[in-house]
């Protein structure tokens, strides 16, 4: 196996087949994500990623007390 690195590309092949797969990463805000993946045969899968607000409560006190929730901000990641 083989992974050579460059700047924003990753490209993973299997030594002795023409198998491989690029993985294209950017920037943002300022956070790397993975924008693209493309196989073999030149067929390309891009990435959009979204980050909305989540309110997560681990604190059984802090039931039906949204206001008093942390927000979070998870990716959700879309094709």
């Amino acid at each position: 196996m083989c992974l050579p690195f460059a700047a924003g590309r990753i490209t993973v092949s299997q030594t002795g087949t023409e198998r491989r797969v690029e993985y294209v990463t950017a920037l943002d805000d300022e956070q790397p994500i993975l924008s693209e993946v493309k196989d073999a045969l030149g067929r390309s899968t891009k990435y959009f990623h979204y980050y909305p607000a989540s309110r997560n409560n681990f604190l059984a006190a802090l039931k039906d007390q949204e206001t008093l929730q942390p927000v979070k901000h998870f990716a959700l990641l879309l094709r």
